[in-house]
């Protein structure tokens, strides 16, 4: 549930950072980006295929967090819709790979 509750929050920061940066027309390149997917996708935003693309593509040094987060994401998504399956995630995920992953991402997107 440790785990859950990180990516869970970090999934909320990157979404109400997205909007943020939207609404209060942010003039930073990630703050266009956002603005234009907005424009076509309107409140369809994906955090995989959108908000993230982005961030790798604005950060490209530090992508890898991104890419790790986005496996931290199927993990997620194996904890809240069952346990039911095997999961294939590539990796052994724990609370501590977790909160390196996500300590990350807050430090980048601040």
């Amino acid at each position: 549930m440790v785990c859950f509750n990180l990516i869970s929050a970090t999934e909320a920061y990157l979404r109400l950072d997205f909007y943020a940066r939207v609404y209060d027309r942010d003039k930073s390149s990630v703050g266009r980006k956002f603005r234009d997917i907005h424009k076509d996708v309107k409140n369809k935003v994906s955090l995989e295929d959108h908000i993230i693309e982005i961030w790798k593509a604005e950060f490209i040094d530090q992508k890898v967090y991104f890419s790790d987060f986005a496996g931290l994401l199927n993990y997620r998504h194996w904890l809240a819709h069952g346990r039911y399956w095997t999961p294939k995630l590539g990796r052994y995920y724990d609370a501590h790979l977790t909160y390196g992953i996500v300590e990350k991402i807050f430090d980048i997107a601040r």
